[in-house]
């Protein structure tokens, strides 16, 4: 849940409902807060999404190591950040009703809106499902910031919408590593400096050859030569098909050029 702005009053709030922040779906949402809205020592990240095509705004490291797993499932078709949970009077009576003092603006002790980090669409079967996700580091599940999270939680369940926590317990050190590196190639216009043919050629080359522990560069580096290509072109290629879930990668393992690939085992 992203914190306030300093001195949010009710006339700001309703200025921003007015502006449509926190309203519509896919490239049309506005997320509720942004990168410039909230101070603190967090990571704020601007990042484009593939799924929808715009600028994301998340508001520590969690939120964006979530962005990138969201992203990278084929069932998502949205990612809706820093989602109001509308409307708020919903929110002042699960307050009440768990006896709690709904969360303020410190500096107005206005009652804020609260937000949940992600709120996901994705495709199953024959329809649409939704998830909402909160992200918070083990070390704050205490005190006010586990009466936000009950809020969120109850507000969610009366939807029938499932509700879950990421923290940093879900993290190995290699997936923030992995989504970096991948992440930049999953669009088809991160090759568009790259002849066609030369992607074509090594697309068929890659999906021949590549198995369990194989060695990227190995593949990749002849590649280079017999297209008569830069250093390092097919691996764009590579990187690009990888992003793409060409092969079934345990994203919990390093990835790299000279790293050898690791498979999901099933």
């Amino acid at each position: 849940m992203a914190g306030p702005i300093p001195k949010v009053t009710e006339a700001l709030i309703q200025r921003w409902i007015q502006n449509g922040r926190g309203q519509g779906e896919g490239g049309l949402y506005f997320p509720w807060y942004t990168i410039f809205d909230v101070r603190g020592p967090s990571l704020r990240t601007r990042i484009w999404g593939t799924k929808v095509h715009r600028i994301h705004h998340l508001l520590s490291l969690l939120e964006l190591i979530l962005f990138y797993h969201n992203e990278f499932r084929p069932s998502v078709l949205d990612i809706r950040e820093q989602f109001p949970l509308f409307p708020r009077e919903e929110c002042f009576d699960i307050a009440d009703q768990l006896g709690i003092k709904h969360p303020t603006a410190p500096k107005t002790d206005c009652r804020i809106v609260v937000t949940t980090d992600q709120f996901v669409t994705l495709e199953k079967g024959m329809g649409r499902h939704w998830e909402a996700w909160s992200v918070k580091y083990v070390s704050d599940l205490q005190g006010r910031s586990l009466d936000k999270l009950e809020i969120e939680r109850r507000y969610w369940r009366r939807r029938g919408i499932p509700w879950r926590l990421f923290t940093d317990r879900d993290l190995t050190p290699a997936m923030l590593h992995n989504y970096r590196f991948l992440h930049p190639y999953r669009e088809r216009s991160a090759l568009q400096h790259l002849p066609d043919d030369f992607i074509a050629y090594v697309s068929q080359h890659l999906r021949a050859e590549v198995a369990h522990h194989t060695i990227l560069s190995k593949l990749c580096t002849p590649c280079d030569h017999i297209g008569s290509q830069k250093p390092g072109s097919a691996m764009q290629v590579a990187r690009h098909l990888l992003a793409n879930a060409t092969w079934p990668l345990d994203m919990h393992q390093p990835l790299g050029p000279r790293a050898p690939l690791a498979f999901r085992m099933a």
